[in-house]
């Protein structure tokens, strides 16, 4: 907001200069309450809805027949464990033993004993599965012994987010996900400035921040593309409202009502429905552009915003459909012998930590990448070849509870054998 003030001359709105001041105060207040509303009434509503959901997928999983149409559910349910692990982790407290923390880590700690219990029951059906996809025969867990519940405890379906040593690893290393994605925002926000620059346009960081937006969180090209025209969509209604706003020529006291109700919107919708929140965001960017007055002719700023928006669109279609074509198919490939050298690596090692937590990491990235050439191309031979190393990457760490229940067969060294030497 200060900085979108520094843009322009000092204004005031009807003498009144103090009221800029005021709406930057009492919009950030209003920022911080819409924010954590949740925190305040449901304190651990994203950890309880998180275990839910992975008590939900693993009961699902657990419940199906082995064979390759219970595949989705498998990498269903490892993705919500690791969701469920991951959303606990970041809820701990800073100093979990103080006396303030005790009562949020009772919650925690039982939350923890729920998940526990249902990764529990998906290294039983990843046991179960391994034996079927090895042996032919399923597995009898009512027979083994206590070796068994120790062993499928240490499998460990999800350690929640990786260590920052391994996101940094898997990120930097050419082609992933995170550097191709990084490689179009840079093509599409050069280009969208350079447009705007030379167009004289005053406000160059609108077209690059939308072109920056539809393209951050990466995924498929059709999903970036969507996001781009939700963009668009969203600011031609915001202008709309902002026109009525203008139209409606409020009184002060009545601007700072109206954007403080556009920034609690945009809190509550941001990050559940972007498309929804531009509408806000665009009146609200509009107001603070002009100094937190009714501006006597709107229609300048308006088609400014509406330009620079075009050019973000246009700049980041062009960085999604012509930059890096035949990238998801190189970042899949890739992905996919990266699977295979930490599938490997647990096989030589599979009571380490580091190395099962690395080979989870690579099994979820080679779901997600295979995820997205699917829906660019189908069921290409590269995305079968991915699937399926997925799939016996999983069944690997099942192994772990065929040894638990002594139950080894000449087969499941075979398997082991051939992933070994395929990743050399």
């Amino acid at each position: 907001m200060l900085g979108a003030a520094k843009d322009r001359p000092a204004r005031t709105y009807r003498g009144a200069d103090w009221v800029e001041w005021v709406i930057v105060l009492v919009a950030c207040a209003v920022a911080v309450v819409g924010t954590m509303a949740e925190l305040a009434t449901q304190p651990h509503l994203p950890e309880k809805k998180a275990v839910s959901a992975a008590i939900a997928a693993v009961d699902t999983y657990a419940e199906s027949a082995p064979g390759e149409s219970a595949r989705p559910l498998q990498r269903k349910a490892s993705a919500a464990l690791h969701s469920a692990w991951t959303a606990l982790d970041d809820a701990a407290p800073l100093f979990p033993r103080a006396p303030w923390a005790g009562r949020r880590m009772t919650t925690l700690n039982a939350l923890r004993d729920d998940v526990e219990s249902a990764e529990y029951r998906f290294n039983v059906r990843l046991g179960d599965a391994a034996a079927h996809y090895f042996t032919g025969n399923r597995l009898n867990s009512d027979a083994s012994s206590g070796l068994f519940d120790r062993m499928v405890g240490s499998a460990g379906a999800s350690s929640g987010r990786p260590k920052a040593r391994v996101l940094l690893s898997h990120a930097l290393s050419w082609p992933s996900e995170n550097l191709v994605t990084a490689s179009r925002v840079a093509v599409a926000t050069i280009i969208a400035g350079l447009v705007t620059l030379a167009l004289n346009g005053e406000h160059i960081y609108w077209s690059t921040a939308f072109a920056a937006v539809a393209l951050h969180m990466g995924g498929a090209r059709i999903i970036q593309s969507y996001r781009a025209v939700n963009r668009l969509a969203g600011t031609v209604l915001g202008i709309g409202l902002f026109t009525l706003i203008v139209w409606a020529s409020p009184s002060p006291w009545s601007l700072v009502v109206i954007l403080v109700s556009l920034q609690l919107l945009v809190e509550l919708f941001v990050a559940k429905q972007y498309a929804l929140a531009t509408l806000f965001i665009t009146p609200l960017a509009l107001l603070i552009s002009v100094g937190g007055q009714i501006p006597d002719d709107p229609w300048p700023i308006m088609a400014e915003r509406l330009l620079d928006t075009v050019i973000g669109v246009v700049a980041a279609f062009i960085a999604i459909w012509l930059f890096g074509r035949a990238m998801p198919a190189k970042v899949l490939r890739a992905q996919t012998s990266r699977t295979l050298r930490s599938a490997a690596a647990f096989i030589s090692a599979p009571d380490d930590s580091d190395s099962r937590d690395s080979l989870y990491t690579d099994l979820r990235l080679l779901d997600s990448v295979a995820g997205a050439v699917t829906t660019e191309e189908g069921g290409s031979d590269a995305v079968h070849n991915g699937r399926e190393i997925a799939n016996i990457g999983y069944l690997l760490i099942g192994t772990r509870t065929l040894d638990a229940a002594r139950r080894n067969d000449a087969r499941i060294e075979k398997v082991r054998t051939l992933m070994l030497n395929a990743s050399e």
